[in-house]
């Protein structure tokens, strides 16, 4: 294979060669960077499918609030752990949001022995025909077991990107290259501050980049410091463009870091309620006839009838609205449709109204905004799964 392919994708070609190449077996993913570790482990596992289209998936998530959750977490991993793929052929398992290498213990007696007791069947004994990757959500690589882990296993771990570091600015690089984006070193460094050096941000602020070119192009400093002003402004926007493009995950990282900044949870909501208000009237327009738009990103036009005129949202200068913005906006909603907003509108009335009517203390003002974000993911997973952006 050729020499810049990741090593855990040279796995496909190798870990079937006999079953005593355990250390094939099992991928771990994670680090600092939890974001990019995730990314690797998903492209890990698009790979494996990829390359085996009849394998079967099975998926655990260890993200549990109590230790009887945990524990019969792990029963079911040694479960599938044990249980033959069907039709004898591959078998992948993925563990997501791990906490057993985390720094702190394994909290519960219980749930140490169940983690020993899997891993001593992957070291010892692993099935024929199976996979496991494990995606860690901490990784203390002090402790001994990590170490061990590390000599039998394959481990990934990601680090975090740092401006002074002249790799992390040539990673923005080679991102920017991949989406037909040219920039010069100047233009990565002020990407990578402007990002707070978190991946998931960064990749977010390449997106709408893209966006903003409308075609692969060239991006100069000038133009990037008027798009990424860094002003709180700014940064609402980007948290309602993540949840108006289902990218729900990022969405509640960028809503802490906004709260932890002393973002204001009214105008969060307000800017948030405006956003899904407006996704909701362009459907409905769509949906009777009065409004079309043609293209994406930067040549995105709207086509709006004498009608619709008369509800098209205005300023409170009565300016109208910029059409981009507006079409922007409804080219990220339309992936999951009318019905989901107008549920999503609902919900943003009520947390309004929680925030303003109740004598809440920051906290918990920031709990309810969180929470608000939850449930759209939870709905939205309900309501349409595929149109959720990963991440």
């Amino acid at each position: 294979m050729p020499k810049d392919v990741p090593w855990h994708f040279h796995f496909i070609h190798e870990s079937m060669k006999g079953k005593e190449n355990k250390k094939n077996r099992v991928f771990i993913f994670g680090g600092e960077d939890f974001y990019e570790a995730q990314r690797k482990a998903l492209a890990f596992i698009e790979q494996c499918k990829k390359e085996n289209p009849s394998i079967e998936l099975v998926s655990l998530d260890d993200n549990k609030e109590s230790t009887s959750d945990s524990i019969a977490v792990l029963g079911q991993l040694k479960e599938e752990i044990l249980t033959p793929p069907l039709f004898d052929e591959l078998k992948l398992i993925f563990w997501k949001n791990a906490r057993f290498l985390a720094a702190g213990g394994l909290g519960e007696k219980k749930i140490e022995q169940g983690v020993e007791e899997i891993l001593r069947i992957l070291k010892e004994n692993p099935p024929e025909n199976l996979i496991v990757v494990i995606l860690a959500e901490s990784i203390d690589k002090r402790k001994k077991l990590f170490q061990e882990l590390k000599s039998l296993f394959k481990v990934e771990l990601t680090t975090k990107l740092d401006p002074l570091d002249s790799s992390s600015v040539m990673e923005v690089m080679e991102k920017l290259e991949e989406n037909g984006i040219e920039a010069d070193l100047n233009v990565a460094l002020q990407l990578l501050i402007e990002s707070g050096s978190q991946r998931s941000l960064l990749d977010m602020e390449i997106e709408k980049l893209s966006l903003y070119l409308g075609a692969k192009g060239r991006i100069e400093e000038k133009a990037l410091t008027d798009l990424f002003c860094g002003r709180r402004e700014t940064v609402i926007w980007r948290f309602c463009d993540l949840v108006m493009g289902a990218k729900f995950d990022l969405a509640f990282v960028e809503l802490r870091s906004l709260l932890q900044e002393g973002g204001s949870e009214i105008g969060i909501i307000l800017s948030l309620s405006q956003r899904i208000f407006w996704a909701c009237l362009g459907l409905i327009l769509i949906k009777k006839g009065l409004l079309q738009f043609q293209g994406k990103g930067k040549y995105l036009k709207l086509n709006i009838t004498e009608e619709a005129e008369f509800v098209y949202p205005k300023k409170k200068s009565g300016e109208r609205i910029n059409p981009w913005v507006f079409g922007h906006n409804l080219e990220q909603a339309q992936g999951l449709g009318l019905n989901f907003w107008l549920w999503a509108f609902q919900q943003a009335y009520e947390t309004h109204k929680k925030l303003i009517s109740a004598s809440l203390t920051t906290e918990h003002k920031a709990k309810v905004l969180e929470r608000l974000v939850v449930k759209m993911k939870r709905y939205a997973e309900d309501f349409n799964p595929n149109t959720i952006a990963k991440g």
